[in-house]
């Protein structure tokens, strides 16, 4: 791609911020705390778990090596999703154990996935990427969890909520585009809310108090010409209506809803970007 392309490439894309999700340094992998939030915590003990679902991995590390990617539900209780417990098995040896309250769940139908419940990303011949969805909580959005599987160990890269808009990916490459900040979140099917305004006051017309009556004064006769007319007078009411014009009722105007920022996350030189879009 030429220079020209590139820079019409990059303001196509508009203002951004790239950074990279993890450090990697002599292939060991060190998470950034930035991109974790705390996962939920049971409040009761939850172990044994209960086996959910169990998968192989084909992950190559100079060999390949099949590492076991096991879901697992709390028991003892009632737990929001399908499963509670993430665990990576090299063998009998366990690398990663990922426990979250609020639950994990299948993934959204716009996911190409052969997994029903995360997908995987070889984005080098030696690591690979595992992606989970949380479920989703009252008007918050679900959570996007990222495992990172790297000669011979696992490591938890990512989990951070999220919107989901689109998806790709081949053999060594994945790029998702996803909504990171959001003013509320609709769980998809649902309706959005209404917003209502409030009734409108009535306007109270006001009335005048009566004027007083004046003292009426002697009436001075005086001669007048056969040819002059006496006026007629003209009966005025008692009181004098004023009607007042009703000040015209300026609605609020509702705020407008912050947009979010777009981010992507793609891969690149066996680690994982990510790129805020404003």
């Amino acid at each position: 791609m030429s220079f020209l392309a590139l820079l019409i490439f990059s303001m196509g894309m508009g203002l951004s911020a790239q950074e990279n999700i993890f450090v990697l340094k002599d292939s060991y992998i060190y998470p950034k705390k930035k991109f974790i939030d705390s996962l939920a915590v049971a409040e009761a003990v939850v172990k044994p778990y209960e086996t959910f679902a169990t998968s192989t991995a084909t992950i190559r590390s100079g060999r390949d090596k099949n590492y076991q990617v096991r879901l697992s539900k709390f028991a003892g209780g009632t737990y929001p999703g399908d499963f509670q417990a993430i665990q990576i098995f090299l063998g009998n040896k366990c690398l990663l154990e990922v426990t979250n309250a609020d639950g994990w769940t299948s993934l959204p139908p716009n996911v190409p996935s052969n997994n029903n419940y995360y997908f995987t990303v070889n984005i080098s011949p030696y690591s690979t990427a595992l992606f989970f969805f949380s479920q989703a909580k009252d008007n918050f959005p679900p959570d996007l969890t990222i495992v990172v599987i790297k000669t011979g160990k696992a490591h938890l890269v990512y989990h951070r909520p999220c919107v989901l808009q689109s998806i790709s990916k081949n053999s060594y490459s994945v790029r998702l585009e996803l909504d990171d900040r959001y003013p509320m979140y609709v769980v998809p099917g649902a309706t959005s809310s209404e917003v209502t305004t409030e009734p409108e006051e009535p306007v109270v017309e006001e009335q005048q108090a009566e004027p007083q009556e004046q003292p009426k004064k002697k009436r001075k006769w005086r001669r007048r010409d056969k040819q002059e007319v006496e006026p007629v007078a003209v009966p005025q009411p008692d009181t004098v209506k004023v009607v007042e014009t009703p000040a015209p009722v300026v609605k609020k105007e509702e705020p407008k809803p912050v947009q979010p920022k777009r981010y992507l996350i793609w891969n690149e030189s066996d680690v994982l970007k990510i790129k805020e879009l404003y």
